[in-house]
């Protein structure tokens, strides 16, 4: 098990925490090339893997615990199913991002030890003093003028915002320190304009409170699922219905919406038309992806990773990997908020990022002094 206090040691664990944590913060680096970039998650966390892969076989343990054997046969069927999906070594991130979730599991399972909450606070300092940097820089600004930071996008500059501030305030003492945060990370938010990640960050506190009881965060996580999975259903009434889109475009109308909208609706279409093997086993690994290349020329990704993997990998991987999720969130509550904010990452084609699933998995591990 893992524990938390504030002295700050050179450890093992301290050190792979660190090590995650901080990943965010790497795409700030200057020497990182474009394709670099794009790839970073694997780059980064594949060798994270290899290495907590030696950690785990010099440590010689025994997993003997029932609990951790049943988590252990639900990642192998999962990464089972994804394998009987790859015909292209080109399309086998998912059978990779499994793989590599299977070592990390197992490390944050043996491995025991402290680590420090200064290094969440210094993350937290060091990502928003590197977001003002990157404000007066122009190229930090895509097209519509959204603000991505120092990272690829608005979107996964958002997420990855929201997921450290969630961090700070679920460790931070001081309620002046928890304000001034919060109202930074909202600025900072808005000039993303991702509509959805700020509604979450603004909802997060709540979530946070009514998620100290287990019963409370499996009602959350479904909850969770349902809105989400509502979210473009309603917009688009929305839309038809009232001037909702004026919001945010002069002309009333939302294309970034009607985009997604397409992508989401040709992926799902795919599906039920598909056989009764592939409803249930998948059309195959990224499928969905071809499928948009294919329709729009472009790779714009399905923008809906719920439809996503029901589409690549069939019903039976989308219940099981949903299930393993509903589990994780169950434990405490950072892993709960955490797991919440990954399924809105969905939208963003997140589904496979390591980052935020090894957050998720570390903090619902966790037996701290200090109850979450």
């Amino acid at each position: 098990m893992i524990f938390f206090d504030n002295s700050l040691k050179i450890s093992l664990a301290n050190i792979f925490f660190s090590l995650i944590v901080f990943y965010p913060l790497f795409f700030a680096l200057p020497l990182l090339s474009e394709n670099t970039v794009l790839k970073l998650n694997i780059y980064y966390f594949f060798i994270l893997g290899l290495i907590a892969s030696f950690v785990i076989l010099s440590l010689r343990k025994r997993l003997v615990n029932y609990s951790v054997m049943r988590f252990l046969v639900l990642f192998f069927f999962l990464l089972l199913i994804s394998v009987i999906n790859v015909d292209h070594l080109r399309y086998s991130f998912p059978s990779i991002f499994l793989s590599i979730l299977i070592v990390f599991f197992l490390f944050f399972t043996l491995v025991k030890g402290t680590v420090s909450t200064t290094i969440i606070y210094t993350t937290l300092i060091l990502y928003i003093i590197v977001s003002f940097i990157a404000y007066f820089d122009s190229e930090s600004f895509q097209n519509l003028g959204r603000f991505s930071g120092f990272t690829p996008s608005a979107s996964i500059y958002s997420t990855y915002l929201t997921s450290v501030f969630i961090l700070f305030v679920s460790f931070s003492r001081s309620t002046i320190l928890k304000i001034i945060a919060f109202f930074i990370c909202v600025f900072l938010l808005y000039l993303t304009q991702a509509r959805l990640n700020l509604a979450y960050l603004i909802i997060v506190p709540f979530i946070i409170h009514f998620s100290k009881k287990r019963g409370n965060r499996k009602l959350i996580f479904i909850v969770s699922i349902i809105v989400l999975n509502l979210v473009y259903p309603v917009y688009q009434i929305l839309s038809k219905e009232t001037n909702v889109a004026e919001l945010r475009y002069k002309d009333g109308r939302d294309a970034s919406f009607e985009l997604r909208y397409a992508l989401y609706s040709n992926v799902l279409e795919s599906y039920i038309e598909g056989t009764v093997v592939e409803k249930i086993l998948g059309k195959g690994s990224e499928t969905s992806r071809l499928l948009v290349i294919s329709k729009f020329k472009d790779d714009h990704m399905p923008h809906n990773d719920f439809i996503r993997v029901l589409h690549d990998f069939g019903i039976i991987w989308f219940l099981f990997f949903f299930f393993l999720l509903y589990r994780l969130a169950s434990f405490s509550r950072i892993s709960c908020v955490l797991t919440t904010l990954y399924l809105l990452s969905f939208y963003h084609n997140m589904i496979f990022n390591l980052y935020l699933i090894l957050l998720i998995m570390l903090f619902s591990n966790l037996n701290s002094r200090k109850p979450f």
